[in-house]
């Protein structure tokens, strides 16, 4: 019976439609947007074969959002080195904005597809 129980709480299923998939398959479905701008896996096949129109909403959401918080990150770190903690502490808001704007979509856009 213990045996049993494993196996059931082991199965990953895809965010968006339930499906047992693999944990690298579970996880860029969950992290679509990041996985479009660093490819975690090679190729999502779950997501290109199922769920396209998913990925594609992804890719325009995710890459201002993504490349606005790196280079907030980058700069954070360049004005740490140099000792320019006020416009640190500035710049640490900005990416910790659009880390917040990031999360936010990435929520509603898994909510708007998920089971259909």
């Amino acid at each position: 019976m213990t045996e049993r129980r494993f196996e059931l709480a082991s199965v990953h299923r895809c965010p968006l439609c339930g499906e047992p998939v693999s944990w690298a398959e579970k996880q860029a479905g969950e992290y679509a947007c990041l996985t479009v701008c660093v490819p975690l896996i090679p190729f999502p096949r779950h997501l290109v074969e199922k769920h396209p129109q998913y990925l594609g909403e992804a890719k325009k959401l995710a890459r201002p959002v993504f490349y606005s918080s790196a280079a907030s990150a980058a700069a954070l770190a360049v004005f740490m080195f140099f000792g320019l903690y006020e416009l640190a502490v500035l710049v640490a808001v900005a990416a910790l904005g659009f880390f917040m704007i990031g999360w936010s979509r990435r929520v509603r856009l898994i909510r708007r597809y998920r089971f259909s």
